[in-house]
């Protein structure tokens, strides 16, 4: 077995015969393992391309690239992964250079991979046990190439800390539907699928029907990781303080997918009431499905113990109304100006840094892994976060990201 990534560049008129070419010429048989569209201009397609050649070795699959056209440039890597250790570099409004850019999925590549007849080889299953796709459309971003980066980034960590082999892909395309069926298509050739930054108007939906229809773990950044971290941050802010959230009330500004996420782990540490505010009615009606209370800002701020203002919430907050008594944490800077309060109210107010995936993303992932778990529930969650709180230092509301971290959520899940 030989597994090669090939970058390819193809006139539009010859993709088809290209591709053709290169998966079936060679008699003794070339698998193509996953085929991904990097980048499209007005003359030429941009392709990335995991191949089992067999037998065949480097030189002979250059002269099967070359006789598949002449027009075809090419880029041969010998290695079973497309992770690259250093940074993509993208230059705004001229695309991404796909020399060293991950793969990008496309409904183009979703057609190719319904096409495609995976091979059932054990050698090939025993890479996709390895295998975790970090899948986004980008559509949480104005400028959705920005997401790339973080894919990266998340690559990154996962191949240093969690020993899997992560797979980077980004979908250009913001319609909901494409992205379900392209997930659908690819699910087989990973033991999990990781998705990240889809637009809150559609992103608790698309990951209900992907739940449905998939026989993979599903781990969504917003809702799991960072759901989780800000949670485990607002019971240790509480114990800083002597105090804790069990039949208290929390008030949850902001019902991005965070907010959704962070209102199951409250549920689950015995909120006695979860307050909810955000100016779209329906992610309110989505909250009081489950254990929320849709409300307003005047009710939050007479009547919670707890504050939290998730990332991306921009309105500010009236701090007259603050009271001594609350915990405010906020993940949104400039949301509440804290130089004109009183100190009994100041000392209770703690801005937090943007949830980074380093305290639970490797440990949730590889504790997946090694537990061939199957379905991800609120249990295995809510035992995770446990190895976040009660470990922080007095001056921290998180412990630091360690191998020994990341060991204690291995255990977590068994």
């Amino acid at each position: 077995m030989s597994l090669y990534t090939v970058d390819i560049q193809v006139p539009h008129s010859s993709v088809g015969s290209a591709l053709q070419a290169i998966q079936t010429a060679n008699p003794r048989g070339i698998q193509l393992i996953s085929s991904s569209l990097l980048y499209s201009d007005l003359k030429s397609a941009y392709y990335r391309l995991e191949l089992d050649t067999g037998d065949m070795r480097r030189p002979q699959l250059e002269s099967l690239i070359r006789q598949a056209g002449t027009e075809i440039q090419y880029r041969i890597r010998e290695d079973l992964s497309i992770y690259d250790h250093s940074l993509i570099e993208i230059v705004p409004d001229k695309g991404i250079d796909f020399r060293k850019s991950f793969a990008v999925t496309s409904p183009v590549t979703l057609q190719m991979v319904q096409e495609v007849q995976y091979s059932r080889r054990e050698d090939i299953r025993k890479i996709s046990e390895r295998r975790i796709a970090l899948i986004s459309d980008g559509s949480a971003y104005e400028s959705p190439h920005r997401v790339v980066i973080k894919l990266e980034r998340d690559a990154y960590l996962l191949a240093r800390h969690a020993q899997v082999q992560p797979i980077p892909l980004w979908m250009d395309s913001r319609n909901e539907e494409e992205f379900i069926k392209t997930i659908v298509s690819l699910a087989q050739n990973y033991f999990a699928i990781r998705i990240s930054d889809l637009s809150r108007e559609y992103t608790m939906e698309v990951l209900e029907r992907i739940e449905e229809l998939v026989d993979v773990p599903i781990i969504h950044a917003e809702t799991m990781e960072i759901g989780m971290i800000m949670a485990a941050m607002l019971e240790n802010a509480a114990r800083q303080h002597n105090t804790h959230l069990q039949g208290k009330t929390v008030g949850i500004i902001g019902l991005g997918p965070e907010g959704h996420g962070l209102k199951q782990f409250l549920a689950q540490m015995g909120v006695a009431r979860i307050l909810g505010i955000d100016a779209d009615f329906r992610q309110l009606t989505r909250f009081e499905k489950r254990d929320g209370i849709a409300s307003s800002i005047d009710h939050v701020y007479d009547n919670a113990d707890f504050l939290l203002i998730t990332p991306g919430y921009k309105t500010r907050l009236d701090e007259k109304r603050l009271h001594p008594g609350q915990i405010i944490l906020s993940f949104s800077p400039g949301v509440v100006d804290e130089s004109s309060l009183e100190q009994t109210i100041a000392e209770r107010i703690y801005q937090g840094p943007d949830p980074h995936p380093i305290f639970i993303m490797p440990g949730l992932i590889g504790a997946i892994r090694q537990s061939r778990i199957q379905r991800i529930n609120i249990d295995h969650l809510y035992r995770l976060m446990s190895t976040l709180t009660g470990r922080a230092s007095e001056y921290s509301f998180l412990p630091a990201p360690s191998t020994e971290l990341f060991k204690a959520q291995f255990q977590a899940l068994g």
